[in-house]
C-alpha cells in the first residue's frame, strides 16, 4: 500500500483506543456526570493537540477533517482580498474560487511559492501549503509567516498542514489558522483540527448549538476524539522513511522516468515520477491489478494530478504521466523491494506495447 497521502491505515493502538472510548458515550454537552467525564475526556484530546502545535488549547476546534477545516478558515474569516497559488489541494483552491472576494494567484517555480506579490498587495488573506499533497514539496511556512506578518501586518495566514503534521516540527507563532487531518496520521476518518489563533475573528459556516464556542457547533465525534489522542505523540526522525523513498526512486535508472520535485529536499513521505511516454492512470491500473496501490493524485480530485502539477510549470506530457507514492511508518525495505520489481516488469510491458 504506497497511497498513505491519500489516507493511512488506522494504527493498532488507535483502534484498541477507540473501543475503550466508544463506551465514553455520553453527550459532553449534557450537564450530569457522566456528561461532564465525556468533556473532560474531549478536553485532554484538545490539551494534546495544542501541545504538538505549541498554541492554547482554546485554539483548537475539531472539525470532519482537513476539507471541512480549510473551509472554515476560508469563508469564516471574510476576507475582502485573498492571494494563494495554484498548486494547493482542492479543498483549498474549490473554497477560494467561489469565495466572494478580490484574488490575487501568486506565482510558482518548481513548486515553491513567491510571496511577492502578496506583500506589495496586502491581501486580508493568504493561503499556503505546508506540504505540497502532489510533490511533497515543503514550503517554509515559519519564514514566509514571518516575513508577511512582518511587512504586511493586517494579512492573515491560513496555512493547509494537512500532509506536514505529524511527520514534521511546526511553529505556528506567526500563522493565525492550521488546518489537520487525522486519517493522513494513523487516526480516523471524519475528524478534523483547525487551530484558529485566539483574537481571529472566525465566523462559523454552521448553526444550531453552542458547541466549540459556537465557531464549530454540533455534537462533537466523541469517541474519535478520546481516541484521537492515543496517536498525537510524533516522532520527527524520518530518516527511515527517506531510505524507502530513495529505494524506490531507483526507477528513475530504467530511462523515460523523471521525480516531480526535489529528491532530497522534499518530504520523504511523497515522491511524484513522471514516465514520460505512458499515462499515469495506464500505471495505475497495472500496479493494481499486481498489487501494489499507488495514486495519480489527490483522492479528492480523480481524475490526476494535472492542476496541481501544471500549477509547478510542468508540461502536460509531464503531469499526464506522474504518478504518486506515497510512505507511511508501516511500510517495509522488503514492500518497497517488491513494488519496484513490480513497478519495473509493468513500466517494461508498458513501454514494449506502445512502441
Amino acid at each position: 500500500y504506497l497511497d498513505n497521502a491519500a489516507t493511512t491505515a488506522p494504527s493498532e493502538k488507535f483502534i484498541e483506543a477507540y473501543k475503550n472510548a466508544s463506551k465514553i458515550f455520553a453527550n459532553p454537552s449534557s450537564s450530569h456526570k457522566a456528561g461532564v467525564l465525556t468533556a473532560r475526556k474531549i478536553s485532554e484530546t484538545k490539551e494534546a493537540a495544542a501541545k504538538v502545535l505549541n498554541v492554547l488549547p482554546e485554539e483548537i476546534y475539531f472539525t470532519s477533517g482537513g476539507t471541512e477545516s480549510n473551509n472554515i478558515a476560508i469563508f469564516g474569516l471574510r476576507n475582502k482580498t485573498v492571494a494563494y497559488p495554484l498548486n494547493q489541494h482542492p479543498s483549498v483552491t474549490e473554497p477560494l474560487r467561489v469565495l466572494n472576494a478580490k484574488k490575487f494567484i501568486l506565482p510558482v517555480s518548481e513548486g515553491k511559492i513567491s510571496i511577492e506579490k502578496a506583500l506589495n498587495d496586502s491581501p486580508d488573506l493568504l493561503c499556503l501549503t505546508f506540504v505540497n499533497n502532489e510533490t511533497g514539496i515543503i514550503n517554509d511556512i515559519e519564514e514566509i509567516a514571518a516575513r508577511v506578518k512582518r511587512e504586511s501586518p493586517k494579512t492573515l495566514v491560513h496555512i493547509d498542514g494537512v500532509q506536514g503534521f505529524g511527520k514534521f516540527k511546526i511553529n505556528l507563532k506567526n500563522a493565525d489558522s492550521f488546518s489537520v487531518s487525522a486519517h493522513k496520521f494513523h487516526g480516523p476518518k471524519g475528524l478534523g483540527i483547525l487551530c484558529v489563533k485566539r483574537g481571529v475573528n472566525c465566523a462559523p459556516l454552521f448553526f444550531g448549538g453552542s458547541q466549540q464556542n459556537k465557531a464549530r457547533p454540533g455534537t462533537e465525534n466523541t469517541a474519535a476524539i478520546i481516541a484521537l489522542k492515543s496517536v498525537l505523540e510524533f516522532d520527527y526522525d524520518n530518516s527511515e522513511i527517506f531510505k524507502l523513498k530513495k529505494l524506490l526512486a531507483q526507477i528513475t535508472n530504467i530511462g523515460g522516468a523523471i521525480i516531480n520535485g526535489d529528491m532530497q529536499n522534499d518530504s520523504p513521505y511523497i515522491l511524484n515520477i513522471s514516465f514520460l511516454g505512458l499515462k499515469g492512470e495506464t500505471i495505475l491500473n497495472a500496479l493494481s491489478e499486481r498489487g501494489v496501490y499507488v495514486s495519480t493524485g489527490a483522492a479528492c480530485s480523480k481524475g490526476g494530478a494535472s492542476e496541481n502539477l501544471l500549477a509547478h510549470n510542468y508540461d502536460a506530457a509531464r503531469t499526464d504521466s506522474a504518478v504518486r507514492f506515497s510512505f507511511s511508518k508501516y511500510n517495509t525495505p522488503g514492500e518497497i523491494e517488491k513494488a519496484l520489481y513490480i513497478l519495473e516488469e509493468e513500466i517494461k510491458k508498458l513501454r514494449k506495447i506502445c512502441d
